[in-house]
Formats: C-alpha cells, sequence, structure tokens
C-alpha cells in the first residue's frame, strides 16, 4: 500500500520541551470522559501534567492519543511512561527527569535504562505480545510499523551497551587521531 512519505530536511531534536505544559482537558468538564489526540507529541509534559492535575477531581477516563513522525520520539516516550507505569526500582524522579532532558546520563540512570529497555524489547515482538503485556491494558501501540520502530530504536540502544566502554573508544579514537596527524 502507498503511503506518504516524511521528508526531514533537517532533524530538530528538543532535548528540553519548548513550550509550557498545558491541562489538555482544561475545556471538558470534570468527570466527563475524554478522547485527545495530540498530534507531533514530541514532549509528554502537556500529557503528565493533565493526569496530575485530574487528581482530586471526579474520577474520569483520558485517553490520549499521541503521534510522532521520529520513532526515536516514540521510542522515548513510550520508554518513560513504562517506567513510570512499572515503578522501575531506582527511577526516581531525578532519574525520570535526567532519561527525558538529558542528552548524557550517569552511569547509574544508563543502567536503570538498559536494565528496562532489556525488559521492554521481547514485549515490542508483536502487536499482540505487546498487549497481552503489563502495559497493554493500559497503552496501545497502533500499528505494526510502529512497534518495528521503537523495537528497532530499543534495539540499537542495548547494541550501544554491549559495545565497548566510553574509555576505550576515547582511547582508539585519540589514536586513531595521532596516526593520521
Amino acid at each position: 500500500m502507498l503511503t506518504p512519505t516524511v521528508l526531514h530536511r533537517f532533524r530538530w531534536f528538543h532535548a528540553f520541551g519548548n513550550a509550557p505544559a498545558i491541562n489538555l482537558a482544561r475545556s471538558i468538564p470534570h468527570g466527563q470522559d475524554a478522547s485527545v489526540l495530540s498530534l507531533g507529541c514530541g514532549d509528554l509534559s502537556s500529557i503528565l501534567y493533565t493526569s496530575h492535575v485530574q487528581q482530586g477531581l471526579p474520577g474520569r477516563k483520558l485517553d490520549f492519543t499521541c503521534c510522532n513522525d521520529d520513532e526515536n520520539i516514540t521510542a522515548r516516550n513510550l520508554v518513560i511512561l513504562t517506567m513510570i507505569l512499572a515503578g522501575e526500582e531506582g527511577a526516581s524522579y531525578q532519574a525520570l527527569w535526567d532519561v527525558y532532558y538529558h542528552m548524557y546520563l550517569d552511569e547509574q540512570t544508563t543502567e536503570l535504562v538498559i536494565r528496562h529497555v532489556r525488559t521492554m524489547v521481547p514485549m515490542l515482538e508483536s502487536l499482540e505480545s505487546f498487549n497481552n503485556g503489563p502495559y497493554g491494558s493500559i497503552m496501545q501501540i497502533c500499528d505494526e510499523d510502529t512497534l518495528c520502530d521503537v523495537r528497532r530504536v530499543l534495539q540499537r540502544i542495548l547494541d550501544a551497551a554491549h559495545e565497548e566502554s566510553r574509555d576505550d573508544q576515547a582511547i582508539k579514537l585519540a589514536r586513531m587521531l595521532k596516526r593520521r596527524a
């Protein structure tokens, strides 16, 4: 089936949210269920803020549909949301903040991400395995292509974790640069 192609002439990666978080359900009466479509949803801050401000209000179901054309952003958001839902040991607010907003992670946070991603990759073998897993009743991945893209990004994280340490890579780079000089 033919589908539109998205051309990325320039890739922008906003490590920090570039807009303030807003309550996406602010104009919907309290207690009324809502479905919210968030296009180009690279930043989860409004979704997390909306969920947070619901505390103490009449209960309701909020169904967020998020889409983004960058599989790296989609994968990052899935990792953050599943870490929150899992109550991952060691996933303090500071660690979650670092994973979401920092380009470079300390050793402890890196281990936390690797440990979590290791549990996620097998769940992403198929839509069925994800839907039958611990997060399937709370969140859904809408199609097989998105699932494959996210799995590929998470697999790259695991592959990079098995490569040489940063120090070893830096030493190799320094040697190569000396040879060329």
